[in-house]
């Protein structure tokens, strides 16, 4: 956007009349470079909305249908711009229809929306009107998670963006009157027949029903839909409204459906395997206990069974990639659940909660126990519920859920003291494996010393030193100190890891905690990797009291970050940031076979801590190439070449993974000549190929990577003329080849960032103009001009004698991005070669 805004500033400022420029580009339209800047300043005018200038240029012939680069990165025609939510402009609409545009055109990119769409979501009834009477096609439609997609269904979210509860139907009457989705819903339906577009009409009200629109759900019942017959994903209006329960409006809508005849014991998605009511859904979601009373007093069947059903059938029905369901399914096979299991289920997301009240709600209005409720019950932490339960007489206080815990088992997690002295009174049995384990995990002292005092075995399965290690997870010091004197406990590396990694060193009062910890550690033991990823932990977060303690036994020098690979190169290399956060989310990363391992320098560099990475050194420990190439963005010259003093050459060359940069080229990114002088005199390869994988390295869908390249190939993509002066001096080679994922040779980079001077001396220096583009989204230097709309280098790459091959391709993406002047530039130059054959 800033550059746009930039050719528009530059335009406004030269502070001639618009007739006098119109005057000026006509007479340049003859020729490809006027048409070109014609289209580049229609694009630049229509993302600014600068209204004037556009209509100015689709009088001198710019195409309103042309396709267009716009500011959400997305290819857009000029008519889907005009009415997206952020630009608004009834003006520029208006405009494109008077001067041809086809309003019923769309991008090629994949779901891309008609206008229509579009306007009837995020727009005005007079948006919506202009493009139906300029022939927008009512009845397109697209597909969509829960509906067929349609104008209808379009105009049901139109009001998204505002928050819509109301408590009572005259309040929402009296609102909706004023709303834009009824003034929009109103106008469109009258263009649709009752019984040819029904699908249509189904549709929208499903989604009415999905977004708790009541005013709209009416209208759209009064013009044909149907409260019990479903969209085509096997939606019915009601299973949406309950699916949505958590929204405070939605018993209302539920409560019209049901007025209106939706059958409260119509399950969902019956052929695929999935039978699941209305009841089923309300008591899994969380258990919205307004939602079931209501449900219940139309005649759901309180104990009907829902079927479960595949991963597969699952993870359709929930919109859930990974199979966890939304709706509260749990385990695996075609298994039948009753309401009350289903509410009685711990929530599936740890955004959800829920309340013993349903359950309640449910047992007291007759549901029958079919085993495992006793169990489940205890997930919701309710003395009442396992009351009501002992109550019914039929119940089992031993008796396991379906993961074969037990209800102290299930209890321990919510360390609730009264609850856990009820069960264990109720005689449920504390004959369970890590039963104390899991009760130090969860931190409470009186619940531990409750279970010894009943007897309760302290002995646990697992490594040694388990107990110490679920108590540091617990975060409660105390209780570990308490556990290694009660039972004299050994040392555990892994325990001194989760609790340093857990916080001990937050608070230097728990310095006596951690002594506590180490007091049986072997000074003349040389600390494992657990104990270097205590201390890189204690490092990075600059606790110095933990790591002056850890600094006094002898440690492997390797460490593990709460990183993976790829992405968490990324990371490291271009700052802390998310090593930060990733601290704070990941718990026991040191197990995860993918995590980084380093050196233990590397945390110190990233705190910053050069007088310890210094003693470090001295003392025999070794810096690794992960640990200068996070050096070499930012940090001082001086420290970088006492981390070289103590390297190979062969280290400092190459990438320190093979999906990482070298030194070399990260010095180039950062723009940091002092430090590429000082790798160059070492005598490092100027010419390392730019990672063994070829792939760039980051969150590609942000656009934030590390793009695969050779030295060469990052200071062109710079334009960083006296970089490329010294890598050139250097002996850098011109025609290194391009990574093979998106990469690109020094001549493609210049030729798609429109650099004609520095084109010119790399085909002089023998820069091969045909050299092929990357395998995956590569592009040749011809194909990567024409892409940009780079005319001027498209001009001159076909006058150096570009292959003809690339001709057609390179027309097929110009066409594609909306570059016409080019397209005809390249036809023109194709039709002057066949002419010359002919001859």
């Amino acid at each position: 956007m800033a550059m746009r805004v930039k050719i528009m500033k530059r335009w406004g400022g030269f502070c001639l009349p618009l007739s006098v420029w119109k005057e000026f580009i006509s007479q340049t339209l003859k020729q490809p470079t006027g048409k070109a800047f014609l289209e580049n300043l229609f694009e630049a005018a229509a993302n600014t909305q600068s209204v004037d200038i556009c209509e100015a240029l689709l009088e001198l012939g710019a195409d309103p249908n042309r396709l267009m680069m716009t500011e959400s990165c997305h290819v857009q025609r000029p008519i889907q711009l005009a009415v997206e939510y952020w630009v608004g402009n009834e003006e520029f609409l208006q405009l494109l229809i008077h001067f041809g545009a086809d309003v019923n055109l769309v991008s090629g990119e994949e779901d891309a929306c008609p206008a229509l769409f579009k306007a009837a979501k995020e727009h005005t009834l007079q948006s919506v009107k202009a493009l139906v009477d300029a022939g927008a096609d009512l009845w397109a439609s697209i597909e969509h998670e829960e509906v067929m997609y349609t104008a209808l269904a379009a105009a049901v979210e139109s009001d998204w963006r505002h928050s819509y509860e109301s408590d009572h139907d005259e309040d929402q009457q009296e609102v909706s009157c004023c709303r834009r989705g009824v003034e929009i819903l109103s106008y469109l339906l009258p263009h649709y027949d009752r019984e040819d577009d029904h699908d249509m009409i189904q549709s929208a009200l499903v989604m009415a029903a999905t977004r708790g629109r009541r005013d709209l759900a009416m209208i759209l019942l009064d013009a044909g839909a149907d409260a019990n017959e479903t969209s085509i994903q096997g939606y019915t209006p009601l299973i949406c409204a309950v699916h949505h329960s958590y929204r405070a409006e939605m018993v209302l809508m539920a409560q019209l459906l049901l007025e209106n005849g939706a059958d409260p014991n119509m399950g969902t998605y019956e052929s695929r395997g999935i039978d699941m009511g209305p009841i089923h859904l309300a008591a899994s979601k969380g258990g919205e206990e307004k939602m079931l009373k209501l449900l219940l007093s139309y005649g759901a069947h309180i104990n009907a069974p829902a079927y479960s059903a595949t991963d597969t059938e699952v993870s359709q029905f929930s919109g859930s990639e990974d199979g966890d369901s939304d709706f509260g399914w749990h385990g695996e096979g075609k298994e039948s659940s009753t309401a009350l299991q289903l509410a009685l289920l711990p929530p599936t997301s740890r955004y959800m909660t829920k309340s013993s009240r349903p359950a309640l709600l449910l047992l007291r209005a007759g549901a029958n126990l079919t085993g495992g409720e006793f169990a489940s019950a205890s997930a919701l932490n309710s003395i009442e519920l396992m009351q009501e339960l002992v109550r019914r007489g039929d119940v089992d206080v031993n008796e396991v859920d379906s993961s074969g815990r037990n209800a102290l088992e299930i209890c321990i997690k919510h360390q609730s003291v009264g609850l856990f002295e009820y069960l264990i009174q109720a005689g449920t049995s504390m004959d369970r494996p890590n039963l104390v384990k899991e009760a130090c995990k969860g931190g409470n002292r009186q619940i531990v010393k409750l279970l010894l005092d009943h007897g309760a075995a302290l002995q646990c399965e697992g490594n040694e030193g388990s107990l110490l290690v679920a108590a540091a997870k617990s975060k409660n010091w105390e209780l570990m100190s308490w556990l290694i004197d009660l039972q004299d406990l050994p040392y555990s590396s892994r325990a001194l890891c989760v609790a340093v990694t857990s916080g001990i060193g937050t608070d230097q009062s728990n310095e006596i905690h951690l002594a506590s910890l180490l007091r049986k550690r072997h000074r003349t033991k040389t600390g494992d990797i657990l104990e270097g990823t205590a201390l890189a932990y204690a490092a990075f977060w600059n606790q110095n009291w933990v790591t002056d303690r850890l600094l006094k036994f002898w440690h492997t020098g390797d460490c593990i970050l709460p990183l993976v690979e790829d992405v968490g190169y990324y990371t490291l290399i271009e700052g802390p940031y998310q090593l930060k956060r990733s601290y704070g989310t990941q718990r026991q990363y040191w197990k995860d076979p993918n995590a980084i391992r380093c050196s233990i320098i590397l945390p110190f560099i990233l705190a910053n801590d050069w007088p310890t990475i210094r003693s470090l050194l001295d003392a025999g420990y070794r810096p690794d190439r992960l640990s200068l190439l996070v050096a070499t963005r930012s940090h001082p010259l001086t420290e970088i070449q006492r981390l070289t003093s103590h390297m190979h050459i062969r280290d400092i060359s190459r990438g320190s993974r093979e999906k990482l940069e070298t030194p070399l080229q990260a010095a180039i990114r950062s723009r940091r000549r002092d430090v590429v002088e000082h790798f160059l005199n070492l005598g490092v390869d100027v010419n390392a190929s730019s990672t063994t994988c070829s792939q760039a390295l980051g969150y590609e869908e942000e656009d934030r990577v590390i793009p695969a390249r050779t030295a060469l190939q990052h200071a062109v993509a710079l334009k960083d003329l006296s970089m490329i002066d010294l890598l050139l001096d250097a002996g850098a080679n011109v025609n290194s080849p391009a990574a093979e994922f998106k990469g690109a040779t020094a001549l493609q980079i210049a030729a798609a960032t429109g650099q004609i001077g520095l084109a010119r001396r790399l085909i002089a220096l023998g820069a091969d103009i045909d050299a092929p583009g990357a395998n995956f989204g590569g592009r040749t230097a011809l194909q990567a001009a024409a892409e940009r709309g780079r005319l001027d280098m498209v001009q001159f790459l076909l006058e150096c004698g570009v292959c003809s091959d690339q001709y057609e391709t390179a027309v097929d993406i110009a066409l594609a991005h909306g570059y016409m002047a080019t397209v005809e530039t390249i036809q023109d130059w194709m039709s002057s070669e066949g002419k010359d054959e002919g001859i």
